[in-house]
């Protein structure tokens, strides 16, 4: 019986292998995603499909800068998220100070 048992070490060993696995499959679409940033369209769409780009081309920045308010929709997200983190605290810190001073029914559960 004492055969089939896995040290902790062995079973830590196996749970560190696998969680490295699914970290390296879910950020290979960003890391694709970048690169691809950086290629030409026709080198995005051509087949077969390369990983990393032949030179750097700045081109989609530029013309994504030039085209469309990024820094205006960029200021816009951390005003809102600035503002909508702010309010949260405020009203968390109102439900912990009511949970931590007033006793109510199962405050102890």
């Amino acid at each position: 019986m004492n055969r089939y048992r896995i040290s902790r070490a062995t079973a830590g060993a196996v749970l560190n292998a696998v969680l490295l696995l699914l970290v390296v499959v879910w950020i290979i679409p960003y890391v694709f995603t970048l690169l691809s940033s950086l290629k030409p369209q026709s080198e995005i769409f051509s087949l077969p499909i390369r990983f990393w780009p032949e030179r750097v081309f700045l081109g989609n920045y530029e013309f994504l800068l030039r085209s469309y308010p990024y820094f205006r929709w960029y200021a816009n997200t951390v005003l809102i998220t600035v503002f909508q983190v702010t309010v949260s605290m405020f009203f968390c810190g109102l439900a912990g100070f009511a949970f931590a001073k007033y006793e109510f029914r199962f405050k102890r559960a």
